[in-house]
């Protein structure tokens, strides 16, 4: 069996040979139940809230040839079961067990879903081999960019809605060395996206939606060699105009799609 999508137990941890499943967390985790699943599995998907008595995600550890991992935290379930704010804000940490995702050499491809409020700084608490990052709904109160910028291998990083509530955001020189996709989505805060000289030097595409406060484009990120798509959609009317006047002969090799409504 290659797929599986379960709300309960059903006897997963008896299908040894399943490579892709897709599931509700639950008190069958507490018994190590996932961790027999450690032959095949190469990609999980995990809608959960994780229980008092459950070590964030040291049921994953054993699961050396996971290649792509999905995480999301159930708000809703949580403010149900919880009696206090500080209930709340510690099963909502979902970043508190990433270290052990550092043994992960297969973990290439990482979504994660839920109030964390802060990143690890150690990168080598993230997975060594990790190409593509997605964040949503992390509510990151200070700016990921200094951190995430020192991921040897990301190539793909997708930040959705509210994984970030600041309102500026920096990528410096030396940071974001082989990323070359990066999109930026319902960031509703983010007013100024600062990108130095030496930052992404491998840049393709870049799309920006629904941010509808960011006003200003990056000074000089035309003039980045290999970028060839500018994606905006739905963004101000101050930022449109802003690239639209931008001249150059660099317009010549970027194409630019810009659109008042956000893609299907």
């Amino acid at each position: 069996m290659r797929e599986r999508w379960a709300c309960g137990h059903l006897g997963v941890h008896q299908m040894t040979n399943l490579e892709t499943l897709s599931l509700r967390g639950g008190d069958w985790l507490k018994d190590d139940n996932l961790g027999k699943l450690t032959h095949h599995l190469k990609q999980l998907k995990l809608n959960l809230y994780f229980h008092p008595n459950l070590e964030g995600f040291r049921f994953i550890a054993q699961l050396a040839g996971l290649q792509n991992l999905k995480l999301f935290t159930n708000f809703r379930e949580i403010e149900r079961m919880s009696t206090s704010n500080d209930e709340v804000e510690s099963r909502t940490m979902l970043f508190s067990g990433l270290e052990f995702l550092s043994h992960h050499k297969c973990l290439c491809k990482l979504f994660l879903g839920g109030t964390t409020r802060k990143l690890p700084v150690d990168i080598t608490l993230y997975p060594p081999n990790l190409m593509q990052l997605k964040l949503s709904e992390t509510h990151l109160e200070e700016d990921p960019m200094g951190i995430l910028g020192r991921l040897p291998n990301l190539r793909i990083l997708k930040l959705f809605e509210r994984t970030y509530v600041g309102t500026k955001t920096n990528c410096h020189r030396g940071e974001f060395l082989r990323l070359e996709f990066p999109q930026m989505q319902q960031l509703w805060s983010l007013e100024d996206l600062s990108v130095e000289e030496g930052a992404m030097p491998n840049l393709k595409t870049l799309k920006i939606e629904c941010c509808h406060n960011m006003r200003k484009f990056p000074h000089g990120l035309l003039q980045f060699k290999k970028l060839q798509r500018l994606n905006l959609y739905d963004v101000s009317q101050e930022l449109m105009s802003e690239v639209l006047k931008t001249q150059g002969e660099d317009w010549n090799r970027i194409r630019l799609i810009i659109s008042q409504t956000p893609p299907p």
